[in-house]
Parts: structure tokens; C-alpha cells; sequence
């Protein structure tokens, strides 16, 4: 009906300056006519020529007028649905897409993309943003670079739900560099600074860096606040306040993480009191959606999981049940997984099994956190291992600890991108922690080998009888604490880490978050020999499983075998295969007895 309305009133506009333009020309007309009898020769070209321009001034006049008021009416129906009706945004956008104007298409084509991302269409998505960043790339008109700074803005969402940690990094950091170029005193800047450190504390949460993000969203939180006392209309806007409560759903992330991180229930109240507060603040909203609601209601649901309130929140769950199904492609994921493992934890274990599928069913179709599907994969196994169902348990075991090495491949590549832009703040404006490189690193193993304890619980019963000895060293470990770090060790073994030539004790301590007297004194009771036998008996045993496996390994030589398996020199390694397998390497190689062994 308001369009209905809006075109009536262009349709007014055109017939009243129509009229006007008509009685102009008739005046015109009769004032030469008068003339003319005076000076006939006026009368013939010159005075059509003039009486022509003014008579057609109003009508160009009024061309670029409504025109002008169409995009204007167009960006504030694109505005009105921008967070409400993503099929009117697009048909808005589109409009808006027709203007001669080169800054208005572009705007029209980010406000498409933004309605296609609403509707998870991320690819087609990502096609129309990558187009507009790549025609604006070094524009230096104001309205064109602020179109860019959106565009970023955009590609560091996108690539963030794709779980490219690393591609969102580099658009978050071309967002900040466009962002440079404009006055840092200017409302325009400042704002845009606020949603830049939004996203980049979203990036750390992703990568377990919880510390650094809860006071990037601090930071957050006071520029908020000092920007509503510099524009008070900022408590009604809709992209502010929107902006304001993420902030506070983020920290509410943080401290959720923290209390998995550190096993301190007490922080999951932080979280529910940060949730309310944003469900609260959402109030000042004039279109707020029920999809606020939902996704409030299943972050109130989470934390009374985390909290081991499994009863609760499966209650709940049930309560909200109409709710959720309005909005499946952001519930489904915590909804799946929130049933599976309460469900689990009622001994439930055919419908913890179908509902952890479903969630599982849901990875490469939507954003899915790595570690929590870690966790369902380990749920999977540990019930198909309690059915007697081995190769099921092993295939689940499996795919979970492939997911691990994926978790440490994307979390430590962007790591080291996100230091190296803070080193580079750092130069540029003197005031980062010199020591944040080292400090994420520590807490990103530390939340890897907490995430270990699930996954290699299966595959140790699956593969190996547990050993226990008795010794009195042993009596002084606490025995949750000693294993973890003897799950640790076996998710180790599978790995490569050991073939470094710079290797040690000090290594494998600070990747399972403990220290090397702990260490030690596990491997000696339980391997029943020192680390140094230890890391040599892994080493010659890869050297013999690639032997066997590999003709092209067998054909290399001492020297080269010994530096792929972390051995400086052969002699070195020799010696520590002959104290294992009692010939040295050359003998065993020549000898084709032990080959086929």
C-alpha cells in the first residue's frame, strides 16, 4: 500500500508541473505575440527557441527530480527491510541498481548481497560482493570507498561462516586499511572502527584466543557508549543497536568458552546475564523479529546444557519447540546438537545416535563449529563401541581425529596472520602487547588437548588394552589429570610431530598444556623406559613401517633416513637403531628376511 501511495504522489508531482510548465508557455507565448507586433522579426526563431527552454526547463527539472526521489525512496525501502523481508530487500536493491549514479548501483548490489546472505545464499553472495570490491579496489571517491569498507565487511562474514579463518583475516585487514584512509575524528570512521573490532573479536573466539577477544568486545562496549553520548539518535538505530547487541551475545560466547576452557561453572552465569542483556537491549528495536527470540531462547538453552542441566534443557527445548522450527537454518545446528548429548547423558543412545547425525548431516552445508562436531563425532563412536558395532566406532574415531588435524591446520595458519598484523599495529601505533603471539599459542594447545580427551578415550579401548602400573610416582598425579596426558601421548603417537629434528620433552609438554617433569614421569611408568628411548623407539619404528611399505624409502640413503626422521647425523642414528633391533639399518635393508618380516 505504501508504494501504492508513493507512486500516486510522483504521479501528483508530474501533473502539477505539468500544468505549471503549460501556463508558463501560454504566458511566454502571449508576451511575444505582444511583442512581435512591435518587432515582427523577433517573433520567428529567436522567440520559439526561448519560449522552447523555459517551457522545458520545469519538464527536465522535474525528470531529475523524481528520479532523484525514486532511488531515495528505493534506499529507505532497502533500509525498512534490511533486517525483516530479504525477497523486498532484493527487489529494493535491484531498483536501486538502475541508477545512472555508479555509487548507488554498487550500494544496490551490496544491499542484493546482503539480502542473499540473510537467505544463506553465500555463494551467489560472494559472486556480487567479489564484483563490487574488485571494480571499487582503489577508488578514491568518499561514497565509493565507504561502499568498499562494506564490501569487506560482507567477505569477512562470508568467508567466516565458511570456516576460512584465514580469507576472512585478510578482508578484515583490507576493511581497516580502506578505513585509514578516512579522518579517524570523523562519526564515519569511529563507527566503522566499532564494527571492524566486532568482527575481528569474532575471528578470535573462533580461534580459542577468548582472552583477546573479551577486551576487544570491552573496547567494543565503551566506543558504544561514547558514540550514543556524541549522537543520541544512535540509541534508535537499527545497524547500531544491532551492532551493540552483538557486542554483548559475544561476550556471552567468551565467557561460555572460558568456562568449557577452564571448567569454572560459575563464569556460565557471566554468560547468561550477557544474553539477557542483549535479549533486553533488543527491546529499542521497533521491528524486532521472533528470530530474535529464538536465537536468544537457544543460547538460554545452552548454558543450562553446559551448566548439566540436561533435564531443563530438553524441557525447554520442547517448549520452545514452534519457536525454533520458524528459523532452522541457524537452530538446527545447536538444537541437534544440544539433544544428542543430553539425550546421551539419559542414556538415551538411539536417539542421542539419530539426532547426532542430524547434526553431522548439516557440516558443509552450514557453519559448523569444529570442535563441538569433534564432539559428536567422539559421541557417535562411544555408542557404536557400547553396541559391539568396532568398525562403526573406528570409522566415527577416525573422522574425528581428521577433523582435530583440520582444527590445528585453519587455527594455526590464521594464528600466525592474525600476529602478524598485530605486529604490524604495533609498529604503527606503539601500544600492542609485545608477548600476545606467544600467549594465543599457549591457549590455542591448551584448548586442543582439552579437545583430545573425548576423541582418543574411543581409540584407546578400541585399539589397546589400558596397562595399569602401580608405582609410587604415580600415587602423586591426580588420576583425571594423568589421563588426560596419557591420551594425550596415544594422539600423538598417530601423529608426525616426533620426526622434528628440534623435538623434545619441552615440546610435547607444552602441546598437552602440562610440564616435561609430568611428562617424564608418565612415560616412565607407563612406557617402562625414559623419553629419549621413547622418541628413538617412534622414530625407528616409522623408519621400519616406511621400509616395508615404501621401495622408493628402502633407496635412499643412512644419511637421508636419518635427517627425514629427525637425526642429525648417521652415526646418531644408527647407533639408535642397533640398541632397538640389534643390526644397524644397512644390515637390516640388505637383509631381505627382515623386510618381509
Amino acid at each position: 500500500m505504501k508504494i501504492a501511495k508513493s507512486t500516486l504522489c510522483f504521479t501528483c508531482k508530474a501533473y502539477l508541473l505539468s500544468v505549471i510548465s503549460l501556463v508558463i508557455n501560454v504566458l511566454f507565448f502571449w508576451i511575444l505575440h505582444a511583442f512581435s507586433k512591435k518587432h515582427r522579426n523577433f517573433a520567428s526563431f529567436g522567440g520559439v527557441v526561448f519560449s522552447f527552454f523555459w517551457g522545458i526547463t520545469p519538464f527536465s527539472s522535474f525528470a531529475q527530480t523524481t528520479e532523484n526521489q525514486k532511488v531515495e525512496y528505493y534506499y529507505s525501502k532497502a533500509i525498512e527491510f534490511s533486517h525483516s523481508n530479504s525477497d523486498s530487500l532484493i527487489f529494493y536493491a535491484k531498483k536501486i541498481q538502475l541508477s545512472d549514479n555508479k555509487c548507488d548501483r554498487m550500494k544496490g548490489l551490496l544491499y542484493e548481497a546482503r539480502g542473499l546472505y540473510i537467505q544463506n545464499n553465500l555463494n551467489r553472495c560472494k559472486k556480487i560482493v567479489l564484483l563490487v570490491v574488485n571494480d571499487l579496489n582503489g577508488s578514491e571517491d568518499d561514497c565509493n570507498r565507504k561502499n568498499l569498507v562494506d564490501g569487506y565487511r560482507r567477505l569477512f562474514y562470508i568467508y567466516k561462516n565458511e570456516g576460512n579463518y584465514e580469507k576472512a583475516l585478510f578482508y578484515l585487514l583490507k576493511r581497516k586499511e580502506v578505513l585509514e584512509t578516512f579522518n579517524p575524528k570523523e562519526e564515519y570512521y569511529q563507527r566503522n572502527i566499532f564494527y571492524t573490532k566486532n568482527s575481528e573479536a569474532i575471528l578470535k573466539i573462533k580461534l580459542g584466543l577468548y582472552e583477546e577477544s573479551l577486551g576487544l568486545l570491552k573496547e567494543s562496549y565503551k566506543l558504544s557508549e561514547s558514540l550514543r553520548l556524541l549522537n543520541p539518535s544512535y540509541e534508535i538505530d537499527r545497524n547500531f543497536a544491532h551492532g551493540k547487541i552483538h557486542v554483548l551475545n559475544a561476550t556471552g560466547d567468551v565467557f561460555l568458552s572460558l568456562s568449557k576452557k577452564n571448567k569454572t561453572r560459575i563464569l556460565l552465569d557471566s554468560a547468561e546475564y550477557y544474553y539477557k542483556k542483549a535479549f533486553e537491549y533488543s527491546n529499542v528495536l521497533t521491528d524486532r523479529s521472533s528470530h530474535t527470540e529464538a536465537v536468544y531462547r537457544m543460547r538460554e538453552i545452552n548454558v543450562l546444557f553446559e551448566k548439566r542441566n540436561y533435564e531443563m534443557a530438553l524441557d525447554n527445548l520442547r517448549k520452545y519447540d514452534s519457536l525454533f522450527k520458524n528459523y532452522p537454518s541457524y537452530i538446527n545446528k545447536t538444537y541437534y546438537r544440544i539433544k544428542a548429548m543430553s539425550l546421551r547423558n539419559n542414556r538415551n543412545n538411539d536417539s542421542s545416535l539419530y539426532f547426532s547425525k542430524k547434526y553431522i548431516g548439516l557440516f558443509g552445508s552450514e557453519e559448523i563449529n569444529r570442535d563441538n562436531l569433534t564432539s559428536i563425532y567422539s559421541n557417535v563412536a562411544k555408542i557404536y563401541q557400547e553396541k559391539g558395532k568396532a568398525d562403526s566406532a573406528l570409522k566415527y574415531s577416525n573422522l574425528a581425529l581428521e577433523n582435530l588435524k583440520k582444527i590445528d591446520k585453519i587455527k594455526v595458519n590464521t594464528l600466525i596472520g592474525v600476529h602478524d598484523s598485530e605486529k604490524r599495529d604495533f609498529k604503527n601505533k606503539e601500544h600492542q602487547e609485545e608477548k600476545r603471539g606467544s600467549d594465543s599459542k599457549t591457549g590455542y594447545y591448551l584448548l586442543i588437548s582439552l579437545v583430545f580427551t573425548s576423541v582418543v578415550f574411543i581409540i584407546y579401548f578400541l585399539k589397546k588394552p589400558t596397562k595399569k602400573h602401580k608405582t609410587e610416582e604415580k600415587k602423586n598425579l591426580p588420576k583425571e589429570f594423568e589421563e588426560k596426558i596419557l591420551e594425550g601421548i596415544l594422539l600423538f603417537e598417530k601423529s608426525d610431530l616426533y620426526l622434528s629434528s628440534e623435538f623434545n620433552i619441552n615440546e610435547l609438554a607444552n602441546h598437552l598444556g602440562t610440564n616435561s617433569t609430568y611428562i617424564s614421569m608418565i612415560i616412565n611408568s607407563y612406557k617402562q623406559k625414559s623419553f629419549k628411548q621413547y622418541l628413538a623407539e617412534l622414530r625407528i619404528n616409522y623408519v621400519i613401517h616406511k621400509l616395508k611399505t615404501d621401495s622408493k624409502f628402502a633407496k635412499y640413503s643412512i644419511v637421508s633416513i636419518a635427517n627425514e626422521v629427525g637425526y642429525k647425523n648417521a652415526s646418531s642414528f644408527t647407533r639408535a637403531f642397533k640398541n632397538l633391533i640389534g643390526i644397524t639399518p644397512s644390515e637390516f635393508i640388505k637383509n631381505k628376511k627382515y623386510m618381509e618380516l
